[in-house]
């Protein structure tokens, strides 16, 4: 599984449901905590002696908790009708069979759930949320995998919080990992790799709202828009996140309506677009990286795109006829100069990513005004200037030099210290892994 610590932890906005938090509050775990192994004292199911009709029994009893350890076969979708927290012991798994897994769809705003440490493979359905379709999702510390079906794996009605979590070999028309539409999306800290859809959105496929953070999307594809990602209606926001290899046919790798892209590194070996947008809004652009061994424009030229500053590029100024240049982006950067001999690794903290070449051009790229980034993706610290991409190489100016950006010293020396501490200590205790982590 993606994160094997004991202690997990959701934040309070990810809670999915106050019905959840009051019923594990009472077995003892904290309101602002997700389960841990021993709040499952007389909550799990063990395959060894239960079936997936125990874990029906106990979702038609509202048990708030329910631990699973070992593999369950399902026989159909279990049924969900009541807010329920579902945890994983010892690599738990749920196949689905060929069937749908989880199903709230009748139960309304009454179905709330949480999975957290557990494998769901092995799904098929006709529509979307082949392995979980309900008002209120999260997803947390668990692997998605080889679900089929013409929407996504989750799908969620109101809102869905995904973190550390690994979406792989999925398959739908849309959206292979997620579907939704008029809800709200979070991910977080988590992996996209492999997930195709025969016509838009290889991994994620949406209308609303859509927060992308810390994340890696690898080699997902799509038959037009979006491989990554394609959020047709709605806000986009993407930060400190890496797009490897996806392919668009010669379209996209991320579609969206309007949003900004932030200190995310984009690296695709064909003619595939790295953004495109449709509608009025349009798109903010800050301190990214668009690499790709071709010399086509990275951004659709029917698009507008304002530029916040910082971006790298490996095409031509005179290509880029959609982005608005501010000044401080640079231009025909080869990959070679950007990143080395450096491929998407293991660079430290919970998914992978693509470290920067000594001398990339990409080092303190971000103007210091404009470096208002406090990590990277691996969750380690930034410093004005911010390194362009989702990767911070460059430490911390000395006080005159900083001073020489433009920038107080003075406050942040001081602010840059204290990130420094607080983040190398949350590192040393968070770091995690999102990548390989099903075959594992």
């Amino acid at each position: 599984m993606p994160r094997t610590s004991s202690a997990f932890h959701r934040p309070v906005a990810a809670t999915a449901a106050a019905g959840v938090v009051a019923a594990l509050s009472m077995l003892g775990a904290p309101a602002a905590s997700a389960a841990v192994p021993d709040d499952c004292a007389g909550h799990t199911l063990d395959a060894s002696t239960n079936t997936a009709s125990d874990i029906q029994d106990m979702l038609d009893a509202a048990e708030p908790l329910i631990c699973l350890r070992g593999t369950f076969v399902l026989g159909g979708p279990l049924a969900l009708t009541s807010p329920v927290y579902i945890y994983g012991l010892d690599a738990a798994v749920l196949d689905g069979n060929g069937n749908r897994m989880i199903d709230g769809e009748s139960a309304g705003a009454s179905a709330v759930i949480t999975i957290d440490g557990i494998r769901m493979t092995n799904g098929f359905q006709g529509e979307s949320g082949i392995a979980i379709r309900a008002y209120s999702i999260s997803v947390l510390n668990s692997t998605i995998d080889h679900m089929n079906g013409n929407g996504g794996a989750i799908d969620p009605s109101s809102d869905l919080y995904v973190e550390n979590s690994l979406f792989e070999d999925n398959y739908a028309n849309v959206g292979a990992a997620i579907t939704f539409a008029n809800a709200e999306v979070t991910v977080v800290d988590s992996t996209f790799r492999s997930n195709s859809a025969r016509d838009i959105g290889g991994a994620i496929f949406g209308k609303g709202v859509l927060t992308v953070t810390g994340s890696t999307f690898e080699d997902n594809t799509a038959g037009y828009y979006g491989a990554a990602v394609h959020n047709y209606e709605g806000e986009t926001t993407v930060t400190n996140s890496t797009f490897v290899d996806t392919s668009g046919d010669q379209y996209s790798t991320v579609f969206l309506n309007s949003g900004s892209i932030s200190q995310s590194t984009f690296v695709n070996s064909t003619d595939t677009l790295a953004v495109l947008t449709d509608g009025g809004g349009g798109a903010s652009l800050r301190g990214n990286i668009f690499a790709s061994s071709t010399a086509t424009p990275r951004l659709s030229t029917d698009s507008v795109f304002v530029d916040q500053g910082g971006n790298i590029f490996s095409s031509s100024q005179a290509s880029e006829t959609g982005f608005v240049s501010g000044g401080s982006s640079l231009f025909d950067r080869t990959p070679a100069a950007v990143f080395g001999s450096n491929v998407l690794a293991d660079n430290g903290g919970p998914t992978f990513t693509i470290a920067l070449a000594a001398g990339s051009p990409a080092l303190r790229a971000v103007p210091a005004a404009a470096s208002t980034v406090i990590t990277d993706q691996r969750g380690n610290p930034r410093f004005a200037p911010n390194d362009a991409g989702a990767v911070q190489v460059s430490p911390a100016l000395p006080t005159p030099e900083l001073a020489a950006t433009g920038v107080a010293a003075g406050p942040l020396a001081a602010v840059a210290a204290a990130l420094l501490t607080a983040a190398g200590l949350a590192f040393g205790v968070n770091r995690r892994r999102a990548r390989g982590s099903a075959a594992e």
